[in-house]
């Protein structure tokens, strides 16, 4: 049977918004995502306007992300061994998730929660670290209890420590394209404010119908 590798890439990134978290979590790392190949896209959530730190959603990365003026992000990069059956799942997920992207939104709530070691769970929403775990439970990587519980960047990249394949700055690569990233569109103070509302306003609602149910 062939093997087939996902690919785990977390990040120092070179913005305020990733120092902020850095600071509050103690940790070298604030960001996770996940490739399919090691020169594939990066898939995460994440906020989608760089402006906009409170709107976030499904995100197909561009390697300009992890840079910012003369400064490139900070890296640590797991290499996953899978085999064909569990990469295809996990291919499944990736899809169905991107297939939908416009309902799914950046879990703000559980985000919130992190500091005090908790998960709020939504339909459709997720943190960059719950979304990375939900992937690899899909492939088979980790099982089904796990991805209940609580995760942390930190936990995580100490359970995937045994797949570590490189540390250092962000490679540098020819002539790279925001291609799908919406991160350099700047929105205007309505539009933010618009945005950050839309995105609280339906995590409120699936919150209160969880509740309900």
């Amino acid at each position: 049977m062939s093997q087939k590798n996902l690919y785990v890439v977390f990040s120092a990134t070179p913005y305020r918004m990733g120092q902020a978290i850095r600071m509050v979590t103690h940790f070298a790392y604030n960001h996770v995502a996940l490739a399919l190949s090691e020169t594939g896209s990066l898939y995460s959530f994440a906020r989608k306007y760089g402006n906009v730190p409170l709107c976030g959603g499904f995100v197909e990365e561009s390697p300009l992300r992890y840079r910012n003026r003369d400064r490139r992000a900070r890296i640590c990069v797991c290499r996953i061994p899978v085999t064909e059956e569990q990469y295809a799942a996990a291919v499944r997920k990736l899809n169905a998730i991107k297939l939908e992207k416009q309902r799914y939104v950046y879990n703000l709530f559980s985000a919130a929660a992190a500091p005090l070691h908790r998960r709020i769970s939504l339909p459709r929403s997720y943190t960059c670290v719950e979304f990375v775990v939900a992937l690899l439970a899909e492939g088979g990587v980790l099982t089904g209890e796990e991805t209940g519980r609580f995760w942390s960047i930190s936990a995580l990249m100490k359970l995937l420590a045994p797949f570590e394949i490189y540390r250092g700055p962000f490679p540098k690569q020819e002539r790279p394209r925001w291609k799908n990233d919406s991160f350099p569109r700047r929105k205007g103070y309505v539009a933010a404010v618009a945005l950050t509302s839309f995105a609280l306003g339906r995590l409120t609602a699936r919150f209160i119908q969880k509740k309900l149910k």
